[in-house]
């Protein structure tokens, strides 16, 4: 039983207790830099010229720069199974915000090129007909030149200061 309960224990619980009975640091954290570090790297820095420019400041900056990353932490198996599945849920939501993008530009209806081929053959068709009037026919082509300046504007690059709105 006590063989048990000892197994239920994660490793780190009895390490930082030990170290707060022991008054001892983390290892693994560097946020309180000594002075020896700095003295240190001050012999150092000199000798391996890799940089000329720099101060105390700077020193303290580079050794204490990782002290915040999570990229290494210590993680239970229900941390990493909680991890994942916050990575799993964010990557449907993402799918399912580009699922739906693709339906509204698939809604928006046929492109200006595609607009001004079935305009000419309407045009064509039209001009053939017996019974087509010269005011139907102007209106078909003013709608056909429309769909032309457009696919013209689709062709031609545009300035990037044509995507941004004024406010």
């Amino acid at each position: 039983m006590v063989v048990d309960a000892w197994d239920l224990i994660e490793r780190k619980t009895p390490n930082k207790a030990w170290n707060r009975v022991l008054n001892r640091e983390n290892d693994y954290s560097i946020t309180n830099t000594d002075d020896s570090i700095l003295e240190d790297m001050n012999e150092v820095m000199p000798k391996l010229q890799i940089c000329q420019d720099y101060d105390d400041d700077d020193m303290k900056e580079w050794v204490t720069c990782d002290s915040n990353d999570q990229g290494f932490q210590n993680m239970s198996d229900d941390e990493i199974v909680e991890n994942i599945l916050q990575i799993n849920e964010q990557q449907e939501m993402q799918e399912d915000e580009a699922e739906e993008n693709i339906d509204v530009e698939n809604d928006t209806g046929p492109s200006h090129d595609v607009a001004f081929h079935a305009l000419e053959t309407a045009l064509k068709w039209f001009e053939k007909q017996t019974n087509s009037d010269t005011v139907s026919l102007l209106q078909l082509e003013r709608i056909r030149d429309i769909a032309a300046m457009k696919r013209k504007s689709c062709l031609r690059q545009m300035k990037i200061t044509k995507y941004f709105k004024p406010n």
